[in-house]
Parts: structure tokens; C-alpha cells; sequence
């Protein structure tokens, strides 16, 4: 664990998806909403890729357009930090695969949904949302996410990629 500063952005929870006519890409697991702040004009699209175990399972990866540039969040089913961690800033390094290459480090901060602190969110830090993001986009088939939480088991999440290029494609790459 590490200390870091909490990063503070509205996000859709997970499981929203089930609840919306959010589009998703024929026979994937990713969908996309395209979106545009009616103020500036600004691109706050969203990409999301839904976990592999598919069904009832809330547990996903979004990309949200702010500022040009896709931020990363993962929204899962379990608690990821506590609530104490969250409120010190410290939340677990996210260990990430790309298909079967060597796993990578990227490092996280806690999220929030609608202003209140999500102890079921991540996001990332500055600098690993590109990361991440590369990560997806290169994927042939899938990234794995590994988030190794204090005092409880280890959660491990499979998010097939097919798809995914083309929701951002759709999105304009958040421009």
C-alpha cells in the first residue's frame, strides 16, 4: 500500500449499464456512451468493458472522456479499500496482464460516485491512465486486473477486449 492524494470525480457506478440503452458492441462486452457537455462542447463519452463473468456481475472497467483524455476507473462488486484506507488516501497498486505477457504495476487512487467516496472504486493514478489505456488497446484478447486488497483475498477480474477499439473509435478517442 501507498499513500496518495484521493482523486475526486463523478462516475456511473457499476451495474448501470443493465440499467440503461447504453449501446453495446454486437457479441462483446463493452459498450459506450456518447456524450457531449452541452456548456463547452467538451467530449465526456464513456467506454466500458464488463467483466468476463458477464451476467449480474457489476464489476467493470470504464474510460471517461475529460479533458481530451480517457481516465480509467474500475467499479467492482466487493470492496476494494476500506474505509479507513480510503479516508487516509491509500489504496492498493493495480497489478495488470496484457493477454499472457508479464504482469505490470500501475498505481491507483480512490474514486468517488456522486461526490461520496467509493470504497468499490479505482481509479488511476496520473500518467498510468495512458498506461492503462495502451494496455486495453493493444490487448488481442484480454486484460486481466489484480487488486491485492489488506486483510482480504486477493480479487482477480478477466476483461475481454474485443471490442474495445472500436468503442473508442466511436467515442473519438476523447477528443
Amino acid at each position: 500500500m501507498r499513500k496518495g492524494a484521493v482523486l475526486l470525480l463523478t462516475m456511473l457506478a457499476g451495474g448501470a449499464l443493465a440499467q440503461t440503452s447504453i449501446p453495446y458492441i454486437p457479441g462483446t462486452n463493452v459498450a459506450y456512451d456518447k456524450a457531449q457537455d452541452p456548456t463547452t462542447r467538451r467530449n465526456t463519452s464513456t467506454v466500458y468493458i464488463d467483466e468476463l463473468a458477464g451476467t449480474n456481475n457489476p464489476t467493470s472497467v470504464q474510460f471517461v472522456c475529460r479533458g481530451g483524455v480517457p481516465l480509467f476507473f474500475l467499479t467492482a462488486q466487493v470492496p476494494l479499500v476500506t474505509q479507513d484506507e480510503y479516508n487516509e488516501g491509500l489504496t492498493p497498486d493495480l497489478l495488470y496482464q496484457v493477454d499472457t505477457q508479464a504482469p505490470r504495476t500501475a498505481k491507483t487512487l480512490g474514486a468517488t460516485v456522486n461526490g461520496d467516496p467509493d470504497p468499490a472504486s479505482l481509479s488511476a493514478q496520473k500518467d498510468f491512465d495512458a498506461v492503462l489505456l495502451n494496455a486495453f488497446k493493444s490487448a488481442r484478447n484480454q486484460v486481466v486486473l489484480r487488486v491485492q486488497r489488506t486483510g482480504q483475498p486477493e480479487v482477480r477480474y478477466t476483461f475481454p477486449v474485443k471490442g474495445f477499439n472500436q468503442a473508442l473509435n466511436l467515442v473519438n478517442n476523447c477528443k
